[in-house]
């Protein structure tokens, strides 16, 4: 068992309950952090996001991708988490798939997202490296773009401390690139991404991806997929909007046609 943390703001969906709810199921504690109330399952353990981070500071980024988010202000609040706590961190749309989860002796925990990148949407940092990345976070301020205080940040970083042979490949965190978003989400993918998943701890299902591309992430997923498998293993179907499995596919299938940001 496994202790977790995230921070969370707007209103939750079907896709974030059944992420959080996935590690509740496989024997882990998640603590959620947030200002008010963000629609969360009463037997979720939630707290006041101003214990780390006092409400004033939140910021959302201004344009371009991910214009209206709250993400830049994630990265930060979750550099100032690690600083303060022993805990490994999760973005609400990680899915937990095991209940045994890698132990690192050098309290790095983290994936690359592909060859260029790590990623941080699982990450856990030793205290000075969490430190380094809060303050640097600080010094970009909140006029900054999507991944900036994020992956760019956290792999310039862990690059300089030469810390980079303890992450580990996409494979454990992010077997399923962000380009290829919709493959949990559509049944003809569902033994490619089993496959691919099969010794991974989690799976990050990219929800920026799904907003970028103007996908309702609230529907009920299919039950062919994986996702929607996933949503029938955890008991979390009550908390999506039903949706006829045909007009499920067919908007999928126009939002993943989309150009993606390069």
């Amino acid at each position: 068992m496994a202790s977790f943390s995230t921070f969370f703001h707007g209103q939750m969906t079907g896709l974030e309950i059944t992420c959080l709810q996935s590690f509740l199921d496989y024997g882990h504690e998640v603590d959620v952090y947030a200002y008010g109330d963000c629609g969360s399952p009463g037997h979720f353990k939630m707290l006041d996001a101003s214990l780390i981070i006092p409400a004033d500071r939140l910021f959302f980024y201004k344009a371009g991708f991910g214009a209206g988010s709250p993400s830049g202000f994630a990265n930060y609040f979750r550099y100032k988490m690690l600083e303060q706590l022993d805990t490994i961190w999760i973005d609400s749309d990680v899915v937990c798939l095991s209940s045994e989860w890698p132990i690192s002796s050098s309290h790095l925990l983290a994936s690359w997202e592909d060859s260029d990148h790590i990623n941080c949407a699982v990450l856990q940092l030793p205290r000075h490296a969490a430190s380094l990345c809060r303050a640097e976070a600080e010094r970009l301020g909140e006029d900054i773009g999507w991944g900036q205080s994020g992956p760019f940040l956290l792999t310039r970083l862990l690059k300089e401390l030469n810390l980079t042979s303890h992450v580990f490949p996409p494979a454990v965190f992010y077997p399923i690139h962000y380009r290829e978003w919709y493959k949990p989400l559509m049944p003809e993918f569902l033994g490619e991404v089993i496959e691919r998943c099969e010794n991974s701890p989690a799976i990050h299902l990219w929800h920026s991806m799904m907003k970028y591309s103007n996908f309702d992430n609230s529907l009920l997923p299919d039950d062919e997929c994986f996702f929607g498998q996933l949503v029938l293993r955890h008991g979390t179907a009550g908390y999506f909007r039903p949706c006829d499995k045909q007009e499920y596919r067919v908007r999928l299938a126009a939002s993943h046609k989309m150009r993606l940001p390069e």
